[in-house]
């Protein structure tokens, strides 16, 4: 009864240290090698157009389900990350000429998923190419549904 009860008081501690955490816009963390965005803050970076292109690493289910908006001249690419197929996933980046131009010009981008775990492990894989991924760490599920769009 003890640990249902401990447990229980950990459970709260988490939620409520997770609603109140600081939420910093654009972050870089000593043990990543990448930024972060937060999906609260996106939009003021699609107003300033501080971030052109987004890649979606979600899968092609997901993505025919729900997404981000076209907002301005914001390039969306769509590669899907699938569980242990990392080479197949570099291949696509590497043969898309828009990703392409992004390495070219050294641009900042965003990585995108449904809860951020995939877009994370995608840009350790993008940042060893040479790329400068920022991943949306808390996923699409936390964008403002203004930016979001859903299937009809």
């Amino acid at each position: 009864m003890l640990y249902i009860f401990m447990g229980g008081i950990l459970c709260l501690l988490f939620v409520y240290l997770r609603r109140v955490k600081p939420q910093m816009p654009l972050m870089r963390h000593e043990n990543v090698p990448y930024g972060s965005l937060t999906g609260r803050s996106i939009g003021r970076f699609f107003a300033e157009n501080k971030i052109p292109y987004v890649l979606d690493v979600r899968m092609d289910d997901e993505i025919r389900t729900w997404g981000l908006k076209h907002t301005g001249s914001t390039v969306i690419v769509y590669i899907p990350l699938k569980q242990d197929r990392e080479k197949a996933f570099l291949h696509d980046v590497l043969a898309d000429s828009r990703m392409q131009t992004v390495l070219e010009e050294k641009r900042e981008f965003l990585v995108m998923c449904a809860a951020g775990a995939r877009s994370a492990h995608a840009c350790i894989l993008l940042k060893e190419l040479g790329f400068n991924p920022i991943n949306l760490y808390d996923g699409l599920a936390q964008v403002p549904q203004e930016f979001v769009r859903t299937a009809r």
